[in-house]
């Protein structure tokens, strides 16, 4: 976390920010604007393990790995239509 918190830092975005937006992600994943962006922090978890996703995107961009946009169907399974 303290090497991600470096990079936002380093980049522009401040270290507070950035500490409330993974604090935020505990409940919930939007987005916090900061002028021209937006600040997206996600946590997610895998069994025992905790990570993070974050993301700085335009304003009104969506992180191209959204739930919306993910399919639990494998790309080499096969439909019959």
């Amino acid at each position: 976390m303290k090497i991600m918190r470096t990079y936002f830092s380093a980049v522009g975005i401040d270290a507070e920010v950035f500490d409330e937006c993974i604090w935020r992600s505990l409940e919930t994943s939007e987005g916090t604007i900061l002028g021209d962006f937006e600040l997206v922090c996600r946590r997610v978890e895998f069994g025992n393990r905790v990570t993070y996703e974050v993301f700085a995107l335009p304003k009104g961009a969506t992180p191209a790995r959204s739930a919306k946009n993910h399919s639990l169907t494998s790309p080499n399974k096969q439909t019959n239509n």
